[in-house]
């Protein structure tokens, strides 16, 4: 268990926290307001970070024609349809336990 608790908030946000240390990091979140604001920003900052960023047009065109059996671009009716998963549903879990809300009435909440 780490004894400054405080140093823990990046590994909690991005669920890295080891088990020893989760429920006693959880109780120190609910006293400290420091840390929970530092867990707020780190969850924002690291789903921006697993956000897709989309390929200039320009690299998606030219990628396209080099797959064509052709060498010419692909028509859209070509491409596979359907929508690409929400960033939400790619990335996994969601924020950290307490930012999410109460917690279920026992144990730790499913992944």
């Amino acid at each position: 268990m780490n004894d400054d608790l405080h140093l823990l908030t990046g590994a909690y946000a991005v669920h890295a926290l080891p088990a020893a240390d989760l429920a006693p990091f959880e109780r120190h979140l609910t006293r400290c307001p420091s840390c929970r604001a530092e867990v707020r920003r780190l969850c924002e900052a690291a789903a921006r970070l697993a956000a897709p960023v989309p390929p200039p047009p320009a690299l998606r065109t030219r990628l396209l024609g080099s797959l064509h059996p052709h060498g010419g671009a692909l028509r859209e009716q070509e491409e596979p349809p359907g929508e690409p998963a929400p960033p939400s549903a790619r990335r996994g879990r969601g924020p950290p336990p307490l930012l999410r809300g109460p917690p279920p009435s026992r144990g730790r909440p499913p992944p």
